[in-house]
């Protein structure tokens, strides 16, 4: 009989994660953000500075979900799209993001929150080009 000790220590080791478990974050997340915003357009663009642009957002909610799905469908070519997408983001927010903005604060935020998802797209990548 092994010890548990000796079961840890003659364990299989395992290769470093390879691209699908992230790639498959991010079509996820593109599926949570796209119908959060679609069906709540009016309130996020309220929320982040965009007033009067609910149209805006919910169609970026539209390029989102289309984004998602070509991710799982075609995995380079869907975080290709995704980047994309996250510079539309950013350079939308640069507006409500301007010191002195009503919303500023908030539209601060959600730049850091896509800049921190870009990073991962850009992680995504970079993984998939090496695999």
């Amino acid at each position: 009989m092994t010890t548990p000790k000796q079961r840890i220590r003659n364990a299989p080791r395992h290769k470093q994660p390879g691209p699908h478990g992230l790639v498959n974050f991010l079509a996820a997340f593109s599926f949570g953000l796209g119908l959060y915003e679609l069906f709540g357009g009016g309130q996020l663009s309220e929320k982040i500075g965009l007033d009067g642009r609910e149209a805006l957002v919910r169609g970026y909610g539209l390029r989102e979900l289309g984004a998602g799905a070509l991710t799982l469908a075609a995995p380079t070519a869907g975080i290709v799209s995704r980047i994309g997408g996250d510079l539309l983001d950013i350079a939308t927010l640069a507006e409500p993001a301007k010191p002195g903005k009503p919303r500023h604060d908030n539209a601060v935020i959600a730049m850091a929150a896509v800049i921190g998802v870009t990073a991962l797209d850009l992680i995504a990548f970079a993984r998939l080009r090496a695999a």
